[in-house]
């Protein structure tokens, strides 16, 4: 009886032990990234914002925003001015334009620097038979390091970087603008509603003073000290 030769298995690499290998690296990639101590503006540029989005560029401003709390006592015209600009969606919007600008003018800037290329492939592999032959396990390590710099672009870098700035100036121009119309605007609010409460006071004391006036003129009707008009 003629014994059937014995079918070899195709060959295959060894996926899961290829996929550990990975996950391995990227974490040890993210472990070493985030324990680095990259500084989060290298130029700078965060400090031409101002911190707080009630406070003006290149001149006083009122403190840091807080959680709106109740009061026991009425409200100030500092209270109200303060309260505008920090919860008036027009100074969060300019405010957040200018933390952007700035961000870009950094993007600009950094062109000056050079570029880091770290690429690092792995692979695992592994070559069985049902015969019993079997291969050792086979890794492979390939990384690969690139620098590049440039050194001429005909002022491309500089000009992109003072158009950056001039448009970060504007924005901030604009925040400062945006504070001045917010705060004439509460002012303008907080007096009118004194106005306001003036206003009705002396309609309630005319309306009282003319209700008299009809009863004393209704009394001398009655009494015959006066006739109808």
């Amino acid at each position: 009886m003629r014994r059937q030769p014995a079918k070899r298995r195709p060959i295959r690499s060894a996926g899961r032990g290829l996929v550990r290998l990975a996950a391995v690296l990227c974490l040890s990639a993210a472990l070493s990234v985030h324990a680095a101590s990259f500084p989060r503006d290298p130029f700078g540029t965060a400090g031409q914002v101002p911190v707080g989005r009630a406070q003006a560029w290149k001149g006083a401003g009122a403190g840091p925003c807080t959680t709106l709390a109740p009061r026991a006592r009425p409200w100030t015209l500092v209270d109200v001015v303060d309260r505008a600009l920090c919860e008036n969606p027009q100074t969060r919007e300019t405010w957040a334009a200018a933390r952007a600008q700035a961000a870009r003018l950094g993007a600009s800037e950094s062109a000056y620097l050079p570029t880091i290329n770290l690429t690092m492939n792995a692979s695992r592999s592994r070559i069985s038979s049902s015969g019993g032959f079997q291969i050792p396990a086979q890794n492979r390590l390939s990384p690969s390091l690139s620098l590049d710099y440039l050194l001429f672009d005909f002022g491309g870098r500089s000009a992109a970087v003072a158009n950056a700035r001039e448009t970060l100036y504007a924005a901030d121009w604009t925040h400062n603008a945006t504070l001045q119309s917010v705060l004439l605007g509460a002012v303008q609010g907080y007096y009118r509603v004194f106005a306001a409460r003036a206003g009705a006071r002396a309609a309630r004391a005319s309306e009282q003073s003319s209700r008299e006036a009809l009863d004393a003129a209704r009394l001398r009707y009655r009494v015959g000290a006066a006739t109808l008009a």
